[in-house]
């Protein structure tokens, strides 16, 4: 999940500061960032939180930009 870690980078937070948010080890974070775990929905729901963005925009980033009108056109 590339996605979760650049919006973790770009709201200025280390794998650890996002742990300790969510209450997970900073191992887990790692892991899903590296796409070896999948979140719970729970789970999803405190990190986008976290992160201060819609759960959509960090697991489901292709549904976020159709539901903002941004899909793409195949040519």
């Amino acid at each position: 999940m590339k996605v979760l870690q650049t919006v973790r980078k770009v709201k200025n937070m280390t794998v650890e500061d996002l742990a300790v948010k969510v209450g997970v080890s900073d191992k887990y974070i790692y892991l899903l960032e590296q796409g070896k775990k999948t979140p719970s929905l729970d789970m999803a729901h405190k990190i986008s939180r976290a992160l201060g963005v819609r759960i959509e925009e960090i697991f489901y980033p292709e549904s976020a930009a159709h539901a903002d009108g941004r899909t793409r056109h195949a040519k």
